[in-house]
């Protein structure tokens, strides 16, 4: 379940969200990642991704339903701590496998849904 967001236009690469309610996002270029949360939930993990954007205003990338969660510490400029390189997912049956890399992170998991919101 994709909440929030039109299914991506590949599966490997991904930088940018569309149709979001602040239009297209730019995760890559426009956006600096300030947090990873992960927390409990009813139905296995959660995942969010925090961004800051140009202009003071910021975004989350929520993942739910997470399960097969790996977390992989990745060497680094300490000047692109806040760099987001990309996202691929693959669909199987009822979820999706997601690989984020962001500049300090590699982040592996299996979601059944994730959701865009503005704030």
């Amino acid at each position: 379940m994709f909440r929030g967001l039109e299914p991506w236009g590949s599966d490997a690469g991904i930088i940018e969200c569309e149709s979001t309610a602040l239009g297209l996002v730019d995760l890559h270029n426009d956006a600096g990642v300030t947090g990873v949360r992960i927390g409990p939930a009813p139905s296995g993990l959660t995942v969010e991704l925090v961004f800051s954007l140009e202009g003071g205003r910021g975004c989350r990338l929520a993942f739910s339903g997470v399960t097969d969660l790996r977390v992989t510490r990745l060497d680094h400029h300490p000047d692109d701590a806040d760099l987001f390189h990309d996202l691929s997912h693959v669909p199987v049956e009822g979820a999706s496998d997601f690989g984020i890399t962001l500049a300090a992170l590699q982040v592996d998991l299996r979601a059944a849904g994730v959701e865009f919101t503005a704030g």
